[in-house]
């Protein structure tokens, strides 16, 4: 049996690049979650919505993006998972744009429950982060199901818990923690991480800033939810992203916990003599074992006997491994050399496709997000010559 409900915010910082948007897309659906509530696609007009629903699963709407102001910054959507279509799922959606700000909602029923989702990115401006904050006071969210409001909020309510860095008067800086508290208050929401684990720890930060000279970090991504449907979380995380500098949080809901993983015998093994022989003699044994025991039992027994077997043999087989690279290492000093200027060079390429892929991106339209703008290197302009001494005087270029 699987969990009721399982639920992913992340700020994906933009989805405009062709390349990143299917790794993106994959790596979300090798997650074990029902919904993906993003933030900040960079969405920009109802064509890229419909291409990108279509890329993310074909052959059934379970995507909507919330179109944004510019292809540059602000943006939202809410994901399905291929999987739900095996289970009882009906949905539907909307979205909402106000003052740079975007919501996207989802009203979904899922084996007889009922939920709405809400998707929601804060806008950085601080004037506009308090106007579209002050508009979701009084935006009629579906009342059909339990509310799950979850996204990039750009502000914590609590600054001495939520944040860190230089900047002790943070919230009144980055201002809309109020605004937040008191929708909270009005909804009945409460922090999804704090009602799993209490007060009994500050909860891991969402984004990091920190540099040379700061170690700044933040808990701007958030997922809160009703008061009552609060009282079924079962387990919170946080997940580190790919191409994006904030971490992912999830909570699953429900009171049944996931299957636990069983033992697969490795078809490697077989191609040992030593282990096949093995397996003959345990096969031997019991078949020439008390007819007077139950056929399950001694079936239960055959097989313990087969798993024990295999796992001496696989960690004998990783020994040798081990062994194997200790010999291959070069020991002499010039060797040893030729291997680490190696490494640096492969470090040193790597660098250079990072670089080159972080710029392509920023051409196709993800570049002011900040995920970009810190990594892609600054290089002064040229000094151009003006004049050349020696000894015998100055020569300075003409005018």
């Amino acid at each position: 049996m699987m969990n009721t409900l399982s639920v992913l915010t992340v700020n994906c910082c933009g989805l405009n690049a062709p390349v990143k948007r299917a790794v993106f897309f994959k790596w979300l659906q090798s997650l074990s979650v029902d919904c993906f509530l993003v933030s900040e696609t960079h969405c920009a007009t109802a064509d890229a919505a419909s291409q990108w629903s279509a890329e993310w699963f074909k052959g059934a709407s379970l995507a909507a993006f919330s179109l944004s102001s510019s292809s540059h910054t602000g943006g939202s959507a809410i994901l399905l998972h291929p999987r739900v279509t095996r289970r009882e799922c009906s949905h539907s959606f909307a979205t909402h744009s106000a003052f740079n700000g975007a919501l996207t909602t989802a009203s979904i029923v899922l084996d007889g429950a009922s939920y709405t989702l809400a998707a929601v990115y804060a806008p950085v401006a601080a004037h506009a982060r308090l106007s579209f904050l002050d508009s979701l006071l009084s935006f009629p969210f579906p009342a059909d199901g339990q509310l799950i409001f979850a996204g990039d909020f750009n502000c914590v309510e609590a600054p001495e818990r939520d944040y860190r860095g230089l900047y002790p008067t943070y919230h009144l800086q980055q201002p809309g923690g109020d605004k937040l508290a008191e929708l909270c208050a009005q909804r009945q929401l409460v922090d999804g991480w704090i009602s799993c684990f209490g007060s009994g720890g500050p909860p891991p930060f969402t984004r990091y800033t920190g540099s040379a000279h700061s170690d700044g970090a933040s808990r701007i991504d958030r997922i809160y939810l009703d008061a009552a449907l609060a009282q079924s979380i079962t387990s919170a995380n946080v997940i580190s992203a790919p191409f994006t500098d904030h971490e992912a949080v999830e909570i699953r809901l429900g009171s049944v916990s996931p299957p636990r993983a069983q033992w697969r015998l490795n078809d490697s093994l077989l191609q040992s003599p030593t282990f096949c022989k093995h397996i003959r003699l345990a096969w031997l044994q019991w078949s020439n074992d008390a007819e007077d025991r139950p056929l399950a039992t001694r079936w239960l027994g055959f097989k313990s006997h087969v798993r024990a077997i295999a796992i001496e043999h696989a960690e004998a087989a990783n020994r040798e491994r081990r062994a194997l690279t200790r010999r291959i290492v070069p020991r002499s000093p010039s060797a040893r050399r030729r291997v680490k200027r190696l490494i640096q060079l492969g470090a040193q390429t790597r660098l250079v496709q990072d670089r080159d892929a972080d710029l392509r991106a920023r051409a196709l339209g993800d570049r002011p997000t900040k995920q970009f703008f810190g990594r892609v290197p600054k290089h002064p302009p040229p000094r151009p010559i003006t004049s050349l001494s020696s000894d015998s005087g100055t020569l300075a270029a003409p005018a």
